[in-house]
């Protein structure tokens, strides 16, 4: 059972009580129950052995979008995708925000650029766009201020923000309601891992706690997409759990309890891991071959996609249908090879799940297949023509993978 706190609009949930309950027909073990209202069947819990398939043939359209390589749009480490409508927008580990179009993958401009003047930011982490507006903002560190542009680039305005609301601030999203819903970095007092923030009456709304895995000299995030929207509220997570969580509208509630193929990992051992979470719960999982929890969630219209890393150590996720509420778990594809491979998911709209195909990266791993030889054997046409004409110099190319 959840025990819920309620204190001038703050709301502090401890999503960690543990209960024991039996396997289900699937063999799936649910190890801990936060009381949600629905479960996620799992189809496949059952296989022999756990081996699952590589999602090869899961999605029949794939487009992909290679985009302009100039000295104006250098791409380094991407971070973040967004896309709304035809425009493409990429943060990468240079703190750089470039907008594309999706149709081409024509560089357009620039949002904002580094520095201390007006309009200008330092120490971003990523950015959020509020879809009604049509407008693109950032949380400056060095500021304490949100800094809005219009997609073209052009400043708008620039709000000062409380430092204890923004300081610790890992991710964020627009709400229906124009809030900002904010997911924080672990191992900081005060533990807060999610915040609603409200700009124009600046009421703020403290949700769940990352006080369990305890305080380190250094921050870090558990997720790099840890927030999925939907027609009109979000869902989340929380590290080291199998559990979807809904906001709508300022109410919170644990939605989706997800089986799970194999007993969820030991948090206490978790806890006491002296490395980041990310590495610790997926050493921890490997010794004791257990779930180390969901690492990121997606949307489309109808389907909902976890990212997750089994006790091989093996990128994997698990495909949702949203009517049914059954999902089925699939490695992701680790060559390009088969008909129509599906890497790993960094972004969605409601029709599309987006990947990426960096050519460092394929250099990298599949450096014998730049050959033209090899790259006759990649089946999918599409797949095919990108590769033959990918150069290591060049930006990133997008897959967008149609349901």
């Amino acid at each position: 059972m959840k025990t819920i706190v309620k204190m001038r609009f703050v709301l502090i949930i401890i999503p960690f009580m543990l209960l024991q309950v039996s396997c289900n027909q699937h063999g799936a073990t649910r190890e801990i129950s936060y009381n949600a209202e629905e479960v996620i069947k799992c189809l496949n819990c059952d296989v022999k052995d756990l081996q699952f398939e590589e999602a090869d043939m899961l999605f029949q359209d794939m487009e992909i979008v290679k985009l302009e390589t100039s000295n104006s749009c250098l791409i380094g480490t991407i971070e973040q995708i967004e896309v709304v409508d035809n425009d493409i927008f990429i943060f990468d580990n240079h703190k750089n925000i470039f907008r594309f179009s999706k149709k081409d993958g024509t560089f357009l401009n620039k949002i904002g650029f580094e520095g201390q003047g007006p309009g200008e930011y330092i120490g971003i982490r990523g950015f959020s766009i509020n879809k009604k507006l049509n407008v693109i903002s950032v949380v400056c560190i060095s500021k304490m201020a949100i800094i809005t542009y219009d997609f073209q680039g052009n400043h708008i305005s620039s709000q000062k923000v409380p430092a204890e609301v923004f300081g610790d601030i890992s991710y964020a999203v627009y709400t229906q309601d124009g809030s900002m819903f904010i997911n924080n970095h672990m191992y900081l007092e005060p533990f807060v891992a999610y915040i609603s923030f409200n700009p124009d009456n600046k009421k703020t709304q403290d949700i769940f706690t990352y006080e369990f895995f305890g305080q380190r000299d250094y921050m870090m995030s558990f997720s790099t997409h840890p927030i999925a929207e939907f027609e009109d509220g979000l869902h989340f997570i929380m590290p080291v759990e199998h559990v979807v969580y809904e906001y709508k509208r300022g109410n919170i509630r644990a939605q989706y309890e997800i089986e799970i193929p194999w007993k969820l990992v030991d948090r206490e051992q978790v806890a006491k891991n002296e490395n980041p979470l990310f590495v610790g719960a997926t050493l921890v999982a490997m010794n004791t071959n257990t779930f180390s929890g969901f690492n990121a969630i997606f949307q489309t219209k109808n389907k909902m996609l976890l990212n997750f890393t089994d006790p091989q150590a093996k990128q994997s996720f698990i495909l949702i249908d949203k009517e049914t509420k059954e999902g089925t778990y699939y490695h992701y594809s680790t060559h390009p090879y088969g008909k129509n491979p599906f890497f790993k998911v960094l972004s969605c709209t409601e029709e599309y799940f987006i990947s990426e195909l960096h050519p460092n990266m394929m250099n990298m791993m599949y450096s014998w297949m730049f050959s033209s030889e090899k790259i006759k054997d990649v089946k999918n046409k599409v797949l095919q023509d990108a590769l033959n004409q990918m150069s290591v110099e060049d930006n990133p190319y997008l897959i967008f993978y149609k349901q």
